[in-house]
């Protein structure tokens, strides 16, 4: 989790840069306010909705001191839904795409939709084919 929350804040810092603020502050942050789009693939697994999407807006929340905005969406296990989802993050104009693919064959079209819309994609969990800027996973051992 924390890699993901690491990885979402390397595309995040180039999303912005920051400027020089106040004593001891270490600059103010442009990105701030963005908004991260959460795609996950599906809610019978426990530990998405209640592990995985709670950390994952904490540490964006951290990340943007709380001014960030995590766009979420459930695919529910369907490919074509979550393809839809991308879509939909595209017209939202979030910053950052993080996802989980249901399917990672299926969703390389909208990664690349995604990439060619600026938008910086990040797998987890499972590796999505397509143009993805990166990719973080658990060490299950």
């Amino acid at each position: 989790m924390a890699a993901t929350a690491a990885a979402a804040s390397v595309s995040l810092t180039a999303c912005g840069s920051t400027e020089g603020a106040g004593a001891g502050s270490g600059g103010t942050a442009k990105n701030e306010a963005i908004k991260v789009g959460l795609l996950l693939p599906e809610d019978q697994t426990a530990r998405y909705e209640k592990f995985d999407k709670p950390l994952i807006e904490k540490e964006i929340a951290k990340f943007t001191r709380n001014k960030g905005q995590v766009v979420y969406a459930n695919a529910k296990q369907d490919a074509a839904a979550q393809n839809a989802q991308v879509d939909d993050m595209i017209a939202r104009k979030v910053n950052v795409i993080i996802i989980d693919a249901v399917d990672a064959k299926a969703i390389a079209g909208a990664v690349k939709k995604a990439k060619d819309a600026g938008i910086p994609v990040i797998a987890y969990d499972r590796l999505a084919e397509g143009p993805i800027d990166a990719y973080t996973s658990f060490d299950n051992e």
